[in-house]
This record gives C-alpha cells, structure tokens and sequence, in this order.
C-alpha cells in the first residue's frame, strides 16, 4: 500500500512539474522550455525552467511563433495579432528611437547565438582539390564578433586545371556581424592567410620533376552570409577579395586573389 501511495504521489509530482512548464516555440524552429516573468505587449520575460532562480531573458513577440502556458492554452502569435498589440501599447510601455532599436537586435542575437561554437566543414573547397575544416568563435553572447579559424589541407590529387596544388593553408577571419545573429546574418571582415603551395607540372604540359614549391601570404576583405537552418545546423555562403604575395620569389609580383566558403556548419 506504501508503495502505491508513493507511486502516485511521485506521478502527481512529475505531472504537477510537467504542467508547470511553458513552451515557447521560435520562428527559427527551437522550443523553449520557460517560467514566463512578465507577458507584456512586445517582449516576453522569462526564466529556463531548469533555473527556477537564474537570470531572466527577454525575448521579443517578433521571433514567436506561439506559446504554450503551463494550463495547455496555446497562443498562436500572428502579425496581425502583434499589430494589434502595438496599437494598444500605453505611450509609456512604446519601444521607440535608435536605442530600443539597438536593445531589439541584442536580445533577438541571444536568442540565435545560444551555441557560441561553429565547427564548419568548406565543400567548395573540394573543387580546388582541398579538404576544407573551419572553427569559429562567437566573442560575445549578443553575436556581434567572432574569429574564425580555417585549415585547408591539399588533396595531391593530380590535374590540368590548377596552375598551384595546395599543399597547406590557414589563417584567422576576424567577422562582424552588423546586425548580430539571426536567421540570416550579414558578416564582413579582414581575413590573413598563409599557403604552401607547388606549381601544378600537369597544367603546363611538364614533368613532375619542374614543381616547386613556394610560401604565400594573402590580405582579404570578407564578405558574406550565415544562414541558421536551426539552433545547431547553420550555412554559410561567402567571399574573400585582396591580394596574395610570393614570399619565396622576389620577382615575383603581389597578385589579385579571390578566396571562397560554402560551408555546412554545426553549433555547439
């Protein structure tokens, strides 16, 4: 009797503890398990539920889909619903100007940038030949900077189309994202890599025995995209312009040079 009694006591428990949780569900596809703080007009004041005493996050409607309160009510958070809702904001509660702007792009940022650690691996790299790895720091929690660490490491697959094999590459990015992290992310920044490359003797019609190798050093400007599928699937499209110096051979003069990423990227 003991035993039933403790058994349903643990059932009424964990049920009371299940019913007590709210679910917020993201535009970008992750749910939330919460303690809702506050609901007010345009933002949602929250604990996780794991940390019934921790810090208190802000998310804003505009990145709900819907919320599910701990008696099972669901709320579907519609445009039409969140217009509504500014309507009816007391000039008092009314985010306005370029600071609340600025507060609205942090607090969103946090929310995608909940995983601070992008592991990437560069497929187009495979068509010069390379096997392409990349590591990629968040600096902040709002997602504004990172730094990003790529290794290229050369196929020695033989070919006709590349005048230089690479042999090894790396180097750092240093990203801004002006906007921080969303569902789609603009970055820019400067980017430093050094090569070891050899002269393809395939693309000239000569023999192995006339390929040399020589050290390079690349300065580029990035420019490109972060697509977040969800919170640990990302991908990235994106571009490098600058130029690239022979540091073996003197004669040899600073050359234009492009650099490329089409990445799949996982956050951890």
């Amino acid at each position: 009797m003991k035993r039933i009694f403790s058994i349903i006591c643990f059932l009424v428990s964990f049920s009371h503890s299940i019913l007590s949780q709210e679910i917020i569900e993201m535009k970008s596809g992750d749910k939330l398990k919460v303690k809702i703080i506050e609901d007010l007009d345009v933002k949602i004041r929250y604990r996780k539920f794991k940390e019934p005493d921790g810090p208190i996050y802000v998310v804003y409607k505009k990145e709900i889909t819907s919320i599910t309160f701990e008696d099972g009510k669901v709320v579907q958070l519609t445009q039409n619903n969140l217009q509504n809702n500014d309507m009816n904001i007391d000039e008092g509660q009314q985010i306005t100007g370029p600071e609340a702007e600025v507060l609205r792009i942090k607090e969103k940022s946090k929310i995608f940038n909940d995983k601070r650690h992008l592991i990437g691996f560069n497929y187009l790299q495979m068509v010069f030949l390379n096997i392409s790895i990349s590591y990629e720091f968040m600096f902040l929690k709002s997602g504004f900077f990172s730094f990003k660490i790529p290794i290229d490491i050369g196929m020695n697959v033989r070919n006709n189309y590349l005048k230089r094999n690479n042999i090894f590459t790396t180097g750092i990015d240093f990203n801004w994202y002006p906007m921080g992290q969303g569902r789609v992310a603009y970055f820019t920044g400067p980017a430093i890599r050094y090569s070891i490359l050899a002269d393809n003797p395939f693309f000239y019609n000569a023999s192995s025995s006339d390929a040399t190798r020589s050290q390079y050093i690349g300065f580029f400007i990035n420019n490109g995209v972060l697509f977040q599928a969800t919170s640990f699937l990302n991908f990235s499209l994106g571009t490098g312009i600058g130029i690239r110096k022979d540091l073996a051979r003197e004669d040899e003069p600073t050359k234009f040079h492009m650099i490329f990423d089409a990445s799949i990227l996982f956050r951890l």
